[in-house]
């Protein structure tokens, strides 16, 4: 009996009320100092590195840590066991693959173990690995460094070279690489030409420089240009006023702005389906003070630049940045302290 009231009580209060803004569900323990943020694919997982030279899966619905990884080796750094600071993380669309880079070169582990898989050490890797990224189908697997390679990650085999700064005067730096449609690949960085930092768009097939643009003044440089993980919209950020543009990746033309007073852009992510932008702001007290006064999380749509949520009042310096699966969840690296938070976005 008592049971049946329960049950018609419950369905007279009806379903739970829709969700008006962001709602912090978890809030997870990790060491501090990290370097990379994923989520994967199947929102079971986040997978991040940095102290210890390891990186860690972290169960998101526990909190617990599953699994590390460690492997990379590089004896000029001096640590101890000659361990290697892992530079650059991505994860595989099915989630089953988490892969890092460091000085030795591209590894692949299990992401359910943290154990490396066969022939997990990539041959012919590039100089200076700084970003990893999987194409959509998960087939194709790309780094960037001085150089940019691409593997066909079933055989272990490299299928394409992109070498670049071949002279000390013109040279590739701060890459970014995305796959788009197809499997076709482009890439953004900083080309250093003489005493100009000129970020440019190149054309991962051909090589070829497809958009240039050129820095204000000679050795200034400030990494301003990044690429969606589709590859379809670039980031233009300028380095003193705050605004910065999300651009076409085709034809460089602004597809929208975004500013917000008196404040400064640290990290930003894209969600999955690529229509929302999470942005990370920090707030100064005056125009050239640099004391933090708050910071602030907002989330826009990516094809208007309207402002949807704002995750207000964080603790000082949030970090790294990654939505979950459907841009329903995001994860916010606390810098100041040694947590991840997992915020519940409403629905679109």
């Amino acid at each position: 009996l008592l049971f049946l009231c329960a049950v018609t009580l419950r369905s007279f209060a009806g379903p739970e009320p829709e969700l008006t803004k962001p709602r912090l569900l978890k809030s997870i323990t990790t060491p501090a100092g990290r370097l990379h943020l994923h989520y994967s694919p199947d929102g079971k997982t986040l997978v991040t590195d940095g102290v210890g030279r390891v990186a860690r899966i972290l169960d998101i619905k526990s909190g617990e840590i599953l699994a590390t990884v460690d492997g990379h080796i590089d004896k000029s750094e001096g640590a101890p066991g000659d361990r290697g600071t892992i530079r650059a993380l991505a994860i595989s669309p099915d989630s089953k693959i988490v892969v890092t880079g460091g000085v030795d070169g591209v590894r692949l582990w299990d992401a359910r173990t943290g154990k490396p898989l066969a022939d997990h050490l990539l041959k012919d890797a590039p100089r200076d690995i700084r970003y990893l990224t999987f194409s959509r189908d998960g087939k194709q697997l790309a780094a960037a460094g001085l150089n940019i390679a691409v593997w066909d990650v079933a055989r272990r085999t490299r299928t394409s070279f992109l070498e670049f700064g071949k002279n000390k005067d013109n040279f590739f730096t701060q890459p970014m690489i995305a796959f788009r449609d197809k499997g076709k690949l482009v890439a953004v960085g900083c080309q250093w030409d003489n005493e100009f930092a000129n970020d440019v768009v190149i054309d991962g097939v051909s090589s070829k420089r497809v958009h240039l643009f050129k820095s204000p003044k000679p050795n200034y440089f400030d990494g301003a240009l990044f690429v969606s993980p589709d590859g379809d919209r670039l980031i233009r950020r300028p380095s003193e006023d705050g605004k910065f543009a999300i651009l076409d990746a085709d034809t460089a033309k602004p597809l929208a702005t975004f500013f917000h007073p008196q404040s400064r852009l640290l990290t930003f992510a894209f969600s999955p389906d690529h229509s929302l932008l999470a942005v990370n702001w920090l707030g100064l007290n005056g125009k050239n003070d640099s004391h933090p006064r708050r910071c602030v999380v907002k989330v826009y749509e990516t094809d208007t630049g309207k402002e949807r949520w704002t995750i207000p009042d964080l603790p000082v310096s949030p970090g790294l940045m990654a939505f979950g699966p459907k841009g329903r969840t995001l994860a916010i690296e606390i810098r100041s302290k040694p947590v991840i938070q997992v915020w519940e976005l409403p629905a679109k």
